[in-house]
């Protein structure tokens, strides 16, 4: 009985809650239909509202039509007496372009917009009439500023930049480095020492070419926004003509400063010699790295590609607003001339230095590579569109000094192996005066003049070129094939092997111009012996000529020479102590006490005997 009750009580628990949640959806439901009342009574409102609004809406739009339209008539009213106006402006009223070429373009540029106009708006009285005007005077106009255009462009009046600034002698040389400095301490730089000071020969592109000069200093900012806002004119109206007359002025004007400076005034900023023989490389005047009028030429070209590319892109791209095409075109065609002409120069300064000395070749050659990202940038721009053909060309110079720096290797081989018809000739005339220094043999069997000159050329003159030989442009030089029959680590060490061979086949041959053998082992054993010593000193042998086996092979070579001089110093002694004669002699001897005793002559002849022998 007792659980029953619990379970009454929980029902009556049960159906109290049931009945508390069915009171409150009732309470909820009533409040639903209040509010679905109050919203119904607002979206009538709303209705209401519109009903009302909408006739306001329509007439104001029909208001702001017609204001729209009195304000185009009144714009169109204004335009058109504008254009009327303009085209029948007094001459009088017209701006001067030299005085004021700001606002005669803009002058021009309003009669530009009346053309175009009227040519639309062909349907108002008169508007023939006015639009010939229009066109007389833009016509007219166009004239005018191609005129000013060439005028302005014209040498003789002025220049967009101030050329003779790249001729200023600070802009190439400053003295502040220690004349202690060596050369190859300096990287690329070249030093000449002249008592307490040192000369360091600069341009405005050392290292690898990063840093570009700004020129914002030589150039005419005025000259060329004038010069742009009138081409910029002359581009809107699908002129063509001053772009031509660009090209032709900056043409005939970069020939004229080039032939001036080069070939008439013959400027060389960096000339700079020394007055005494250089002891590194035995020549009587001393060449400075950098210093050659080619190199100086080569720099200087550079710097005016550069400031007529700055000048070009200031009043082409940025004040002319020229397309892409059409910038590429001229420019390519201006740019053109300087390389056209350096390429020319160094042409015929590769013919001209034929038989002088191979460094300046690999100093020209060694100074384009520096200079290389240079040129690239100029002729280069930035969505890689090549200015061609002045890019072809100028890579085209790169091949022509790699082929003449690889000739005059091969010419100085050459010279070396001719060396010993020279002292052939000299060995020949030897009873009467040589003139000159060195050319016959020495005479006690030294060391060849030759050899120390060759030698100096090779370690103290090639060896700074190492950076030029190795460099990857050389790889394709078909002249130094030549070399390669000698085995080595670098391209360095495999002319200087070649050479070196070239220089011990002609002691071979000049040492026979000997009349005594034994002087002309002597000969052999020092040259060989001074070669050696040579290249053992320098860094050859661990970095170039490793693999060749250098020193062994010439270690043989003066043992081989050593074994040769005795054995013709004692086949020379033999020859006089030889019993030959002896027959005679006996003749001329008694026997005393089982002894010969030689008479006066037999004494004599023993002891000239034996003099000839010591």
């Amino acid at each position: 009985m007792p659980r029953d009750n619990d379970n009454e009580e929980e029902w009556m628990r049960q159906v109290s809650k049931i009945e508390m949640i069915r009171e409150s959806m009732e309470s909820c439901q009533s409040l639903t239909d209040s509010m679905m009342q109050i919203l119904q009574t607002f979206e009538d409102k709303l209705e209401n509202l519109d009903h009302t609004i909408q006739p306001i809406l329509r007439q104001t739009q029909a208001l702001t039509t017609r204001q729209y339209n009195v304000e185009a008539t009144i714009h169109k009213v204004i335009d058109l007496m504008k254009f009327v106006d303009l085209a029948n402006t007094p001459y009088e009223q017209i701006p001067n372009i030299e005085v004021d070429y700001k606002s005669y373009l803009g002058w021009l540029m309003n009669v530009h917009k009346g053309v175009e106009y009227f040519g639309i708006n062909r349907e108002y009285r008169k508007a023939d009439q006015a639009l010939h005007k229009l066109k007389d005077l833009l016509e007219e106009g166009i004239k005018e500023c191609i005129k000013e255009f060439s005028r302005r462009l014209d040498k003789s009046v002025t220049q967009p930049y101030k050329v003779d600034n790249l001729l200023q002698k600070e802009r190439w040389i400053r003295t502040k480095i220690s004349p202690q400095a060596r050369p190859e301490e300096k990287g690329e730089m070249s030093y000449f020492t002249h008592g307490d000071a040192v000369t360091e020969i600069r341009t405005q592109y050392e290292g690898d070419g990063e840093e570009r000069e700004d020129f914002t200093e030589i150039i005419d900012d005025d000259l060329i926004a004038r010069l742009g806002s009138i081409a910029n004119f002359l581009y809107i109206n699908d002129q063509r003509e001053h772009l031509d007359k660009l090209v032709i002025e900056r043409i005939a004007y970069l020939q004229t400063f080039l032939v001036l400076t080069i070939e008439r005034r013959n400027i060389n900023l960096f000339s700079i010699r020394s007055k005494e023989k250089d002891k590194e490389t035995g020549q009587a005047e001393r060449y400075v790295r950098g210093s050659h009028q080619m190199i100086f030429h080569m720099n200087l070209t550079l710097q005016l590609m550069e400031v007529e590319s700055k000048f070009l892109y200031l009043l082409l791209r940025e004040h002319g607003n020229v397309s892409a095409p059409d910038y590429v075109e001229t420019v390519g065609k201006i740019l053109e001339v300087p390389v056209d002409y350096m390429l020319k120069r160094c042409q015929k300064g590769a013919k001209d230095l034929t038989h002088q000395n191979p460094l300046i070749f690999l100093d020209i050659l060694g100074e384009y590579n520096k200079l290389h990202k240079c040129f690239s940038r100029v002729l280069i721009l930035e969505d890689t569109t090549k200015l061609e053909p002045a890019y072809r060309k100028m890579t085209g110079l790169q091949k022509a000094l790699v082929r003449a720096s690889g000739r005059s290797l091969i010419d100085y081989d050459q010279h070396v192996t001719k060396q010993r018809e020279r002292v052939k000739h000299g060995l020949q005339l030897s009873h009467l005066p040589i003139k000159g220094k060195g050319k016959g043999l020495p005479g006690d069997g030294t060391v060849w003049h030759g050899s120390v000159t060759c030698m100096n050329f090779l370690l103290n003159g090639l060896m700074r070129y190492r950076d030029v030989l190795e460099h990857h442009c050389m790889a394709k030089c078909a002249e130094l094939k030549e070399f390669n029959k000698y085995p080595a680590n670098t391209t360095v060490g495999s002319i200087i092997l070649s050479i070196v061979e070239s220089l011990k086949m002609t002691l071979y041959e000049i040492s026979k111009g000997y009349r005594n053998p034994s002087l002309s082992q002597i000969f052999l054993l020092n040259n060989f012996h001074f070669i050696q010593k040579r290249i053992r000193e320098s860094d050859l042998i661990g970095n170039d000529i490793k693999v060749s086996g250098f020193i062994a092979k010439y270690q043989k070579l003066i043992e081989t020479a050593q074994d040769n001089y005795s054995s013709h110093s004692w086949n020379r002694a033999l020859e006089y102590v030889s019993i030959s004669d002896s027959k005679k002699i006996l003749s001329k001897c008694e026997t005393k006490g089982g002894e010969l005793i030689p008479d006066r002559w037999a004494r004599a002849a023993i002891k000239s005997k034996f003099k000839e022998f010591n």
